[in-house]
């Protein structure tokens, strides 16, 4: 079971690692920034990612070795330097360019929509919500975990933010799998 554990987060750490590398190739069109259209992918990616360390977490058992644990963790590390770093280039775009940061202010990650770039603009932001209350309930939270936090202290449900997060991340998946086979 370790080995396959191990296996598992060398992928996934190597997956991470070349996120900031991701050619986008225009698939958002030629009218958005090529890093732009990177940098939301990789929040796309990465995310997808979480939930592959996160399945292969409920392997881990008292008997796992400490390589195994240190491996996925080590990926999960990875994963989320590569949404930081993601993140930090679309916080750049909305800082430079006033119309881009309205659109993203504008929409509601629940509003329907059947176009790539908007559901991945839905998704960073919904990553934004997450991080953000993550980041302020682990700062600000003594006695708590941040989740207990987050619900006591917080007006942010956040099972229904992951809830929605888990919606668009399918949603880009079958949008991308549609745009792949034409």
């Amino acid at each position: 079971m370790d080995n396959e554990i191990l296996a598992a987060a060398q992928k996934y750490t190597q997956f991470a690692l070349t996120l900031p590398e991701i050619d986008a190739d225009n698939i958002l069109g030629s009218n958005i920034e090529p890093e732009l259209q990177s940098a939301l992918l990789a929040v796309y990616y990465a995310t997808k990612l979480e939930d592959c360390i996160e399945n292969t977490s409920l392997m881990l058992t008292e008997k796992t070795g400490s390589d195994a644990v240190e491996a996925l963790t080590g990926a999960m590390s990875a994963t989320e330097q590569a949404i930081k770093d993601a993140m930090i280039i679309i916080r750049r775009y909305m800082d430079e360019e006033p119309e881009f940061a309205k659109l993203v202010d504008s929409l509601s990650v629940t509003s329907p929509s059947d176009n790539l770039y908007t559901e991945l603009l839905k998704l960073y932001k919904s990553k934004s919500i997450i991080t953000t209350a993550y980041g302020y309930a682990s700062a600000h939270s003594y006695s708590a975990t941040p989740e207990e936090f987050i619900m006591q202290h917080m007006d942010i449900d956040i099972d229904k933010i992951l809830d929605i997060q888990l919606s668009l991340v399918n949603s880009i998946d079958n949008m991308l799998e549609n745009h792949n086979s034409r």
